[in-house]
């Protein structure tokens, strides 16, 4: 049996106790106290840290990965742009407007309209490509004629804001205006089920009316062109800035009744348009008095 030694021990607080080998009293197992402990376990962590790093180690404890690195900002260019002026606001989603039936300032409608459809020149000239029959070259963009959609947003009764006959059938003009190098995408899945209209070669538009009592108590919508915006007038700041023409689309509400509410939700039908400051998407509330 080993004689166990007596040590002096401190009696302050906190501090280790030294080495010391003593017999246990229930077996003659030599055992440890003090600092013996604490390398003991300090070994056996190293080890197993060795181990586990070498034999699989990373699969236990992944990397860090930055999620961003890979990642590119949106960054927003252009929008949906109504026409005439309406008073509204963005909510970062889309663009809200409101007007009466009649406006406030009817002639500020027919001035707003008047002078959009005037910048436009009447005649196809020779620096304009028809695209009806051949693509444009940066200095010979597309021609633009104003006359399709006059058809559709006549000036008569101040472009319908003016009542005739009990009812209201105003009409608005729609551009995508600032997209500079934006390049609408072509849709993913074919939506003739819901276009009759669609063209591979054209960005869809898609307008719905309201009315308090539900979509089938709402007028009648003219969309024109049907089509929408042709893809051969983008990117815009792919032509010569002095003689590109932005293309147009109009839409007609068909007689409003009067004492009647109707809101008007328009959106480009783009996988992309989430890049406008818009998402290409224009909401227009009209309220007769």
């Amino acid at each position: 049996m080993h004689k166990s030694q007596s040590y002096p021990v401190t009696t302050q607080v906190s501090l280790p106790q030294p080495h010391v080998s003593y017999v246990s009293k229930s077996s003659d197992t030599m055992l440890c106290s003090g600092w013996c402990p604490f390398v003991t376990a300090g070994i056996v962590s190293i080890v197993f840290l060795v181990c586990l790093h070498m034999f699989g180690g990373s699969t236990l404890f992944p990397k860090a990965v930055d999620v961003s690195g890979n990642l590119v900002p949106t960054v927003k260019k252009g929008t949906l742009r109504i026409y005439p002026y309406f008073s509204g606001y963005d909510d970062g989603v889309k663009s809200h407007f409101f007007t009466s039936l009649p406006p406030n300032n009817v002639s500020g409608i027919v001035n707003s309209l008047s002078e959009l459809l005037t910048n436009y020149p009447e005649k196809h000239e020779i620096i304009y490509k028809n695209c009806w029959l051949e693509n444009p070259t940066p200095e010979n963009p597309c021609f633009f004629d104003s006359s399709w959609v006059k058809e559709v947003c006549t000036s008569n009764h101040s472009y319908g804001y003016e009542e005739k006959e009990g009812y209201y059938s105003p009409c608005f003009i729609m551009r995508l205006e600032n997209t500079e190098d934006w390049i609408p995408g072509f849709l993913q899945t074919d939506p003739s089920a819901t276009m009759d209209s669609y063209d591979q070669g054209f960005v869809p538009v898609q307008c719905i009316a309201k009315t308090s009592e539900g979509e089938d108590s709402a007028p009648l919508i003219t969309v024109y062109p049907p089509k929408g915006f042709s893809h051969l007038f983008f990117p815009v700041n792919g032509f010569n800035p002095d003689r590109y023409l932005l293309p147009m689309v109009a839409v007609k509400l068909n007689r409003i009744r009067k004492a009647e509410k109707v809101t008007v939700e328009c959106s480009v039908n783009a996988p992309n348009a989430f890049f406008l400051w818009n998402n290409g998407r224009a909401v227009i509330k009209f309220e007769t008095i």
